[in-house]
């Protein structure tokens, strides 16, 4: 339950179920599901500016080697959000010593706003995918709102063709 600070009435209820799966060779895959229902009538929103801060987020070493794949290829972080459809695959020297890994932060398609904008950043910060983003979302009191999202956790490395057949 989410309550403001002091009060005793929640206003939002959150049932989160997160599944870590077995191994699979060199990578292990993490589910996340989120719901979300509102008690009284309210929105959701991230930050109000061009970024949009908001959403599901990971926080990782990032190597001086750090990249960021995503379907279409190297994608560049920018001072705004940025369009992956589905994942972006975050890799460098961020193993057991400096060798190589990575994670993949993947977007479920059955997400409100699939595929969902990425903020990305190459240095002391959070990866995340941007929902709402700078807009406001109103949630429901009856229905609530469900978000997915998976990480890809691998050593060594993930070609793009491996991380497709993941997903299928």
């Amino acid at each position: 339950m989410w309550k403001a600070n002091g009060e005793k009435v929640p206003y939002l209820r959150e049932e989160s179920t997160f599944t870590i799966h077995s191994k699979n060779g060199n990578y292990r895959i993490i589910d996340f599901e989120i719901s979300l229902i509102a008690l009284e009538n309210l929105s959701i929103g991230g930050s109000e500016d061009v970024k949009g801060y908001s959403g599901f987020s990971v926080r990782m070493k990032l190597p001086e080697d750090v990249k960021f794949i995503g379907p279409a290829g190297i994608i560049e972080p920018q001072n705004e959000a940025v369009q992956s459809k589905g994942y972006v695959n975050i890799s460098g020297s961020v193993g057991k010593n400096n060798s190589s890994g990575g994670i993949v932060m993947v977007d479920n398609p059955e997400n409100p706003g699939y595929p969902q904008p990425w903020i990305l950043r190459k240095q002391k910060s959070m990866q995340n995918a941007a929902f709402p983003g700078n807009t406001i979302v109103p949630i429901s009191t009856r229905k609530p709102l469900v978000l997915k999202y998976s990480l890809i956790v691998y050593s060594g490395n993930l070609s793009q063709k491996s991380i497709k057949r993941i997903l299928k």
